[in-house]
C-alpha cells in the first residue's frame, strides 16, 4: 500500500512540475501579445501535453492504440515533428529536449526574463526525474524466483491447514461435522490468502485494464486545463504598462 501512495505521490508531483513549468513561463515572458512569444507558448503547451501522454502511454493500456497520426489530427504534434518523434526511441524524452530548447531560445531572444531561464531548466530536470521514476517503478517486473517462493509458502499454508485443523479439533464425536470444521476453517485462510496475492498483483500494475484499475484521462485533462490557463490567461492593465 505504501509502494501504491508513493506511485499516486509521482503522478501528482509530474502534474504540478508541468503546471510549475507554464506557469512560470506565461508569467515571465513579455510582451505577451508578440507574435513569437505566442507561437513559443503554443508550442510549449503542445509539448508539455505530449510529454504527459507519452508518459501514460508507456506504462499504461489505454492510449496504446493512438498514434502520432492521431496526434497529429488533434493539432498536437506538427508534421515535421512526426518524422523526428517516428525515429525516438523515448518520446518524453525527445519532447523533453523541445520544450528545454524552446525555453533557451525566448531567453536568447530577449523575450523571457533571464534569470527565469535557470529555475525553468531546474524544474524542467526534476520533472524529467520524475516521469523516468515513475516509469521504472511501473515497468519493473518482480523476480521469477521470489514470486514462486511466496506463491509455494501461500500454497503449503493452505496444505497443512486441513490437518493443523483436525489436530486442534480432535474429538471422539462421529459423523460429517468431524470433517466439516477443519474443511471449512482451510477454506476461510485460503480465501484470506489467496486474495491477499491477488490483491498485491493488482496493485503493481495501477495504469492496467482491470474495471478497478486508476485512468489517467482525468490526470491528463486537468493538466492540459491548467497548462492553457497558465500560458494564455489575461494581465490586468496595470501588469501590462
Amino acid at each position: 500500500l505504501a509502494w501504491f501512495n508513493g506511485v499516486i505521490d509521482k503522478a501528482w508531483g509530474i502534474q504540478g512540475k508541468i503546471g510549475d513549468i507554464a506557469l512560470l513561463l506565461g508569467a515571465s515572458t513579455a510582451p505577451p501579445d508578440d507574435r513569437g512569444v505566442v507561437a513559443a507558448k503554443f508550442r510549449m503547451y503542445r509539448y508539455l501535453n505530449l510529454a504527459h501522454f507519452f508518459l501514460y502511454q508507456a506504462i499504461g493500456v489505454d492510449y496504446n492504440e493512438i498514434s502520432l497520426e492521431d496526434l497529429a489530427m488533434c493539432g498536437l504534434i506538427a508534421r515535421d515533428e512526426i518524422e523526428l518523434l517516428g525515429r525516438s526511441t523515448t518520446k518524453r524524452h525527445t519532447v523533453l529536449l523541445w520544450i528545454g530548447a524552446t525555453v533557451r531560445q525566448l531567453a536568447a531572444s530577449g523575450r523571457m526574463e533571464p534569470d527565469i531561464l535557470p529555475r525553468l531548466q531546474e524544474v524542467l530536470r526534476e520533472l524529467r526525474g520524475l516521469q523516468d521514476t515513475l516509469a521504472k517503478e511501473l515497468t519493473r517486473v518482480t523476480p521469477i524466483s521470489f514470486a514462486q517462493l511466496m506463491q509455494l509458502m501461500t500454497d503449503m499454508v493452505m496444505l497443512l491447514t486441513p490437518p493443523a485443523l483436525s489436530y486442534s479439533l480432535e474429538t471422539k464425536r462421529e459423523g460429517f461435522t468431524v470433517y466439516l470444521w477443519p474443511a471449512l476453517g482451510s477454506m476461510i485462510l485460503a480465501i484470506f490468502y489467496q486474495g491477499g496475492m491477488r490483491l498485491v498483483t493488482a496493485m503493481e500494475y495501477p495504469f492496467g485494464s482491470d474495471l478497478d484499475d486508476l485512468r489517467p484521462d482525468w490526470l491528463l485533462l486537468s493538466t492540459e486545463r491548467a497548462t492553457f490557463g497558465f500560458l494564455t490567461d489575461p494581465f490586468p492593465q496595470q501588469l501590462t504598462e
